[in-house]
């Protein structure tokens, strides 16, 4: 279903054979247990939930700017993919070392993209060839 993206329908056969295997892997005794005591409420201990609570402390001071600096650049384009390779290659830049960071986090951003399209379009080509296939059943 995943890999279809709710482009083309399930036959009952299908649609049994992908529930039947996600029930199995599901409802095992072990996971069953093991969500009753991740909310803390089997056997109850309340802490379990309340440490994963953090209290942001406000002092007042910008401590987001630094990391915004050396973030990932939000969906770049060729001409800023260049004047900031330009800058990270000029080394007499001020920033060389924060516009280095960017351009990392940026490019690895950009790859790990690449590759969710990628599996993407391999389950939509993949969806494709299954209902060409039903297609042909039905018309045979």
């Amino acid at each position: 279903m995943e890999k279809t993206q709710g482009l083309v329908g399930l036959s009952k056969r299908e649609f049994w054979t992908l529930f039947w295997n996600a029930l199995g892997a599901s409802f095992t005794p072990e996971n069953i247990a093991s969500g009753w005591m991740r909310t803390g409420l089997l056997p109850f201990n309340p802490e379990v939930i309340l440490s994963q609570i953090v209290r942001k402390e406000n002092n007042g001071s910008d401590t987001d700017s630094g990391s915004e600096d050396s973030g990932a650049l939000q969906q770049p384009t060729a001409r800023e993919l260049r004047r900031l390779i330009d800058k990270i290659v000029n080394n007499s830049a001020p920033d060389a070392e924060i516009s280095s960071r960017k351009l990392v986090n940026t490019v690895e951003s950009l790859q790990s993209e690449v590759e969710l399209l990628r599996y993407e379009n391999k389950g939509l080509r993949e969806t494709i060839i299954r209902e060409k296939q039903r297609r042909q059943r039905g018309t045979a």
